[in-house]
């Protein structure tokens, strides 16, 4: 329902992901990094659109302490692995078995794009496809809070 609507400056859910490449991420282990969660899927149009510019911000920002995971909603992990493949997408991705993690951050569609901060706190919250100016700004502000 709305409860789990997050606010801007409040501490977002710990989650753990299952990427694609078999890898185990989790997000409170990810602390002292500005991390981009992207909610995607492949049936999605807009998040056609958005795909490029999230890989372009991770090659821009991954040295910078950044890191951008994405998190396929309601969807196939060929599908997803397939649409990954088809942007030549290289941060970790991975589904979302039961809808957990989408729910737990109150993601109605997709995309939906998640900016955290280093202590694991909300910075912006992005509905719809999200631009790579907009990544760039955030990103950028946050990093150097």
């Amino acid at each position: 329902g709305t409860s789990a609507s997050l606010q801007v400056g409040e501490p977002v859910p710990d989650f753990q992901l299952a990427t694609c490449e078999g890898d185990t991420v989790k997000l409170s282990e990810l602390r002292g990094q500005v991390v981009v969660i992207n909610f995607f899927a492949s049936w999605c149009n807009p998040c056609r659109e958005e795909a490029p510019d999230l890989e372009q911000a991770w090659r821009e920002y991954q040295d910078q302490g950044a890191q951008v995971l994405g998190i396929a909603y309601k969807d196939a992990s060929s599908k997803a692995q397939a649409f990954l493949a088809e942007f030549d997408a290289t941060y970790p991705s991975g589904i979302d078995p039961g809808s957990r993690t989408s729910r737990a951050y109150g993601v109605t569609g997709v995309p939906e794009t998640f900016i955290i901060d280093q202590q694991g706190r909300l910075v912006r919250h992005v509905l719809g496809a999200v631009t790579l100016a907009q990544l760039r700004q955030e990103l950028d502000q946050t990093l150097n809070e």
